[in-house]
């Protein structure tokens, strides 16, 4: 294998240097405008992308507040009758409570009523003589029973205008009927009773 002569290197290496060397310029150059044009390019998209956002963003804001102003009113009464219905339930809550108390204390007026009602009948009676009887025994129940017999027939009897009689026609006002009304008047038949219930006298 024949010498490699060292100028020879020498010159093929500065040949090769010359030319490469303004080549990988020429490469880098564009290499680094191509970086620099893409880079513009990606900013000019950003710049555009964010416009686009930007536009986007605004105008779905001016659509959510058209909507809210469209609907505002429907909003409102939305919470308006939510507030109606809850006082409308605690009104309605309040009614139960009312009526709930109001029945019983018709139930008690009623009790009190029917308790006035027997003591008005007890009362009446006693202005015409007839006592509720009172019994200090308790070892005779005929007898006591036969008591209260005789004191409901003397109820009736006082109930139906035959507890007394009177044997003189009374005239009032120059009028028999009237002194027959007189007689078998309620309060007229009672005077008498009263006055004789020592000795009533009783038919029937």
């Amino acid at each position: 294998m024949p010498a490699i002569n060292p100028d020879t290197v020498a010159v093929v290496t500065v040949l090769a240097f010359l030319i490469g060397f303004p080549l990988f310029l020429v490469l880098y150059i564009k290499a680094r405008r191509r970086a620099t044009k893409l880079a513009k390019t990606l900013e000019e998209e950003k710049q555009r992308g964010a416009k686009e956002l930007e536009k986007v963003t605004h105008e779905e804001t001016q659509k959510r507040q058209e909507l809210e102003a469209r609907y505002a009113p429907i909003i409102d009464k939305e919470a308006e009758v939510a507030r109606l219905d809850a006082q409308a339930r605690a009104h309605q809550g309040n009614i139960d409570e009312l009526r709930a108390s109001y029945a019983a204390k018709h139930e008690t007026l009623k009790r009190l009523e029917h308790q006035v009602a027997v003591y008005d009948d007890r009362l009446a009676f006693a202005e015409l003589g007839v006592y509720e009887p009172h019994f200090d025994f308790g070892d005779s129940e005929a007898f006591k029973a036969k008591i209260k017999e005789v004191r409901d027939k003397q109820k009736a009897m006082v109930s139906a205008k035959h507890a007394t009689l009177c044997p003189t026609d009374w005239v009032v006002e120059g009028s028999r009927s009237k002194g027959q009304t007189m007689i078998v008047n309620k309060h007229p038949i009672g005077t008498p009773y009263r006055r004789r219930r020592g000795t009533p006298l009783f038919h029937g």
